[in-house]
């Protein structure tokens, strides 16, 4: 009796604030300030991990090649265009050069994807749902264990994020400044690694996201333009 006592307070102590960060999350006044706040926390606990699940390891060999890269800057490398090797040129800028500091670096970009994918699902999902798809995102791996291999694909993550948010926007305000930020996402997709033909085409042909006859009429030219003219070496 006394074990399950222990067990019960136990419980207690962790499910309650847990309980208090989704009754602020829900609620309208409060939810974005309590998202970001999360957030950072999610930010400094992975942060915190990586420093020290990987401190008697080397670098993996694709964080170690990014940092040769940004040494030399060029217009492109043997294997990818020179996109992630600027930010980690920019970032060593302005923090230590230290593996801390490049663990930070990934975490930050996972954790800006999942802030995107909050403002996302705020446009589709009820307050319950868009924190309980919160949730179950950082419980990917590829938003914390893999996102600490900072790589080109990393930094793919933010840009496809924010590329499908002002894009499903662009269809939902019908306002031409998210179709041409839709347009300048899918283009900026393109520097990291290599120009992408499933996404332009499926960016081209919005009605298999959007199935309401509604819509039919919509032509998102400036869209097309921004993109192509992004894509179009």
């Amino acid at each position: 009796m006394l074990a399950d006592a222990k067990i019960s307070r136990l419980a207690d102590g962790v499910l309650r604030p847990l309980d208090r960060l989704y009754d602020v999350l829900i609620e309208p006044a409060r939810r974005e300030r309590a998202a970001i706040g999360a957030l950072s926390g999610y930010l400094l606990i992975w942060t915190l991990y990586g420093v020290i699940a990987k401190s008697s390891q080397d670098l993996h060999q694709d964080m170690a090649e990014e940092i040769v890269w940004s040494r030399a800057p060029a217009l492109g490398y043997l294997k990818h265009p020179p996109f992630s090797a600027m930010v980690v040129r920019l970032w060593f800028t302005i923090f230590p050069f230290a593996n801390w500091s490049y663990y930070l670096l990934s975490i930050s970009i996972a954790t800006l994807s999942l802030w995107i994918a909050w403002r996302l699902a705020g446009d589709f999902l009820s307050a319950e749902k868009r924190v309980a798809g919160l949730a179950l995102l950082t419980l990917v791996p590829f938003f914390n264990f893999h996102a600490l291999k900072y790589n080109v694909n990393t930094i793919l993550m933010p840009l496809w994020g924010a590329t499908t948010f002002w894009f499903l926007r662009s269809y939902l305000t019908q306002k031409a400044s998210y179709a041409a930020l839709a347009g300048i996402g899918a283009a900026a997709c393109v520097i990291p690694k290599k120009c992408l033909p499933g996404l332009r085409r499926r960016l081209r042909r919005p009605h298999h996201v959007f199935r309401d006859s509604r819509l039919g009429h919509l032509k998102p030219e400036r869209q097309k333009l921004a993109m192509d003219s992004g894509c179009t070496p």
